[in-house]
Formats: C-alpha cells, sequence, structure tokens
C-alpha cells in the first residue's frame, strides 16, 4: 500500500501536470466486446493490462523522466535500493569515481524505470458513452457494448485521473522529492489520441493483484449501452447475466442512429 508521502507526491505530480483544471465526471465508461463484458460481469473484476499491450507505440513512455542527480544523490540511490556499489571506498572526488558514475548512472536508471514500470497495469476509460470512433475501435466495430462505471468503482490501491493530451512532453526529475515521476508516464499522451477522452485507472503493483485483475462492486455498474450492431442474442445474454449475478443499479440503452447527421449515436433506455 503506498504510504501518505506518495500519496501526496501523486497529488503534486497532478497538479504540476494541470490535471486540477481537467473535470473528472461521476461515470466513466470502459468500451468493450461481447466475450470481454461478459467475462467482466460474471466475475465483478476488471482486468488491467500490461503497458506494452498498448495500441499506442509512445503510450507510458519513460523518457519523460530525466536522471540529471549530483554523485552523491546517484550513490544515494543504490544504497535505498541495496545495489552492490563498487566505488563505495572511492575517494568522493576522485576522477574515476566521476567517470563511472556519469558512465552508468543513466543506463542504470532507465533500466531500472523500465523495469518498474513492467510492474504497472493500466484500465482505460473514456468520458464518453457514444464516441462513434471508440465504439468502432474498441467494441468490435459497434457489436459489443459500453459498461459505464461509479468514478470510485475500483479499490483504493487504483489511481484514476483524466489523461492530458499534449504535443510536446512534460517531462520530470526522477530525484525530485516533491512529485511522483511515474504520473508523468501514466497520464500524458499524444494529442493525436484526444478523441478518446481517456480516464485511466493505474495500479502501481501487480504483487496485489490477482492475475491482473482488480475487483469492483456490483452496484458501482452504472450503466450499459448496447452497440449498433449488437445481435439480438448477445444482447439477451447479457441481460441474462446482469439478472443473474443482481447488477440492481444498472441501467440499459440501445446505442441509436441521431439523425442529427454522420456518426452521431444517441441512447434509447430499454426495459430491464
Amino acid at each position: 500500500m503506498l504510504d501518505s508521502k506518495e500519496l501526496e507526491r501523486i497529488n503534486a505530480s497532478a497538479e504540476r501536470l494541470n490535471h486540477s483544471n481537467i473535470k473528472v465526471p461521476t461515470v466513466f465508461y470502459h468500451y468493450t466486446s461481447i466475450k470481454a463484458a461478459m467475462a467482466i460481469l460474471r466475475s465483478a473484476k476488471f482486468k488491467l493490462s500490461h503497458p506494452d499491450s498498448f495500441n499506442d507505440p509512445y503510450d507510458l513512455d519513460t523518457s519523460v523522466i530525466d536522471f540529471n542527480c549530483d554523485a552523491e544523490i546517484f550513490m544515494n540511490h543504490l544504497a535505498q535500493l541495496g545495489v552492490h556499489n563498487p566505488l563505495k571506498d572511492t575517494p568522493p572526488n576522485s576522477e574515476l569515481k566521476k567517470y563511472m558514475i556519469n558512465a552508468s548512472s543513466v543506463a542504470f536508471l532507465e533500466n531500472e524505470v523500465k523495469r518498474v514500470r513492467g510492474g504497472y497495469r493500466v484500465g482505460c476509460f473514456s468520458k464518453e458513452y457514444n464516441n462513434t470512433l471508440m465504439w468502432s475501435h474498441y467494441a468490435k466495430s459497434h457489436s459489443g457494448v459500453c459498461i459505464g462505471f461509479e468514478y470510485n468503482a475500483f479499490n483504493p490501491e487504483c489511481f484514476v485521473y483524466p489523461v492530458k493530451y499534449l504535443w510536446k512532453k512534460e517531462s520530470c526529475n526522477l530525484f525530485d522529492s516533491e512529485i511522483q515521476p511515474v504520473f508523468f508516464v501514466c497520464y500524458q499522451k499524444s494529442r493525436v489520441w484526444k478523441y478518446e477522452r481517456e480516464i485511466r485507472v493505474v495500479h502501481f503493483d501487480t504483487n496485489l493483484l490477482t492475475k491482473g485483475k482488480v475487483a469492483f462492486q456490483k452496484n458501482s455498474v452504472l450503466r450499459l449501452y448496447f452497440g449498433l450492431k449488437t445481435k439480438p442474442e448477445d444482447k439477451k445474454e447479457v441481460l441474462s447475466l446482469l439478472k443473474k449475478k443482481k447488477y440492481t443499479n444498472v441501467k440499459i440503452y440501445d446505442m441509436i442512429h441521431n439523425p442529427k447527421g454522420y456518426g452521431f449515436l444517441k441512447p434509447q433506455k430499454i426495459a430491464y
């Protein structure tokens, strides 16, 4: 569990990225296939993903972290990690020590950050349920569903923040004691992805997860939308499961064409 100091650093990181200016919705949405939705609803668990599985090759980019520090800070960092330091007894102003630190510290720290990144698990959601492109890309071409979760659906070990979309990366220093660098890795992306309006759920310790899954309360599932092309038999199967598993707070909708124009969708409530 993250201690209060770590929580303060993460909140400070959110402030530095101006996340305080981004409105956070009370409900956020996950687009997915019928098969995946059935697995989520049946188990009341949501599978978080490894960063390398994402379709954006620049996602969770560790290059936003810089490692500038003096020799003493780097040596102390090695000591905190319990890493053997062959230069420990070398005089502090030794030219050999300075050379070895400069040559090895960046490579060492880059590998350390990438190793830690490998332990992150991420869930991807959106602020919108009626985004045509999201239905096309993530809900099996409008044949799947979109599930609306209450904002605090997941346990306190998960951090829930909106993604900030930028043309230029916001960088940070690994040794800045006031912020948490992993926040800069996880919660910023290129503006080309802005249409997703993503809310990201991040868990920083896979050892606390079971097969990468995080549990949620059934009463935190507030909405479920069927796509334009969801098959009747798939709808029937999902509705049956919702009743069987007692998802009593959920409201059900069909997405239908909106006559305003191409690409516009609107919900139509159905009996449940």
